[in-house]
């Protein structure tokens, strides 16, 4: 089989030179003419006489390894485009002393800085003074290399020095540049203020509810010590009309008993 007629390999004889001077196997990615990939190999061998006797070229078939590459790469430029334009989301990496190198439409949108403007500051600028002073940048880092990730949920600083509750994550990023770090944030302010809000009606119910009880309970404790107060009054009330109906200079006046029998009916209700 004419090899160069199926193949796109014009390298061919230069790559069979430099592999008998050499004396090492050379290797090199080639194409057919039905867009085929194969891995070619010109491995020299030597004779019985230890002399270089020719080469053996051996071509293997990559088509779907090349093909299964070719989708992963378009996966991932899609990716990258897809975090690029994101405005929802703030994604950014970091070298492995937090030095910020890639910052998205979404960090700017949330953060306020433009890449020009942060690229190569640390992204200890985004955090509190508070949380400066107390080293929270440096745990996120610590706790993203040894557990894999680090989430938190705090106060973050815009570039106008507004404040805004913000939700990320951080996990450890090995590229071919080295080791670092991306995080994945997002602005949760409007929903951090609906749980505050929240809070402070639920304990604004509470009061007025303890406030409702407290006057009740007052009004029962007040209710029942003037009846105890008025107890003693109202029997000696309800025995002197008791008396009165009674006695013999009353006991035959129609209005004294119509007006005794109607104070004692008051006081016993």
């Amino acid at each position: 089989m004419d090899v160069k007629s199926r193949l796109r390999y014009d390298e061919i004889v230069e790559d069979a030179t430099a592999a008998f001077k050499q004396l090492v196997p050379i290797e090199r990615g080639v194409t057919s003419v039905d867009d085929e990939h194969y891995l070619a190999r010109i491995q020299p061998y030597r004779t019985s006489q230890d002399k270089i006797g020719g080469a053996v070229l051996t071509f293997i078939d990559v088509t779907e390894l090349r093909e299964a590459e070719n989708a992963v790469r378009r996966t991932e430029e899609r990716l990258r485009d897809a975090i690029a334009s994101s405005r929802d989301f703030a994604v950014m990496s970091t070298d492995i002393r937090g030095v910020i190198t890639t910052w998205n439409e979404g960090a700017t949108t949330i953060f306020g800085y433009r890449p020009e403007d942060i690229l190569g500051r640390s992204i200890d600028v985004l955090f509190t003074p508070e949380d400066r002073s107390r080293g929270v940048p440096e745990e996120e880092r610590g706790a993203a290399v040894r557990e894999g990730r680090a989430s938190d949920e705090r106060w973050h600083l815009r570039e106008d020095g507004t404040r805004f509750f913000c939700s990320g994550v951080m996990t450890p990023l090995n590229t071919g540049d080295g080791a670092g770090f991306v995080k994945i944030a997002r602005d949760v302010s409007q929903a951090k203020r609906r749980e505050s809000q929240q809070d402070a009606d639920l304990i604004k119910e509470r009061r007025s509810t303890a406030e409702v009880k407290a006057g009740a309970d007052l009004k029962d404790r007040f209710l029942a010590e003037m009846a105890h107060e008025l107890k003693q009054p109202l029997n000696l009330i309800q025995v002197n009309a008791e008396l009165l109906v009674r006695l013999p200079e009353t006991r035959h006046s129609a209005a004294v008993q119509r007006i005794g029998a109607t104070v004692m009916r008051a006081v016993s209700t």
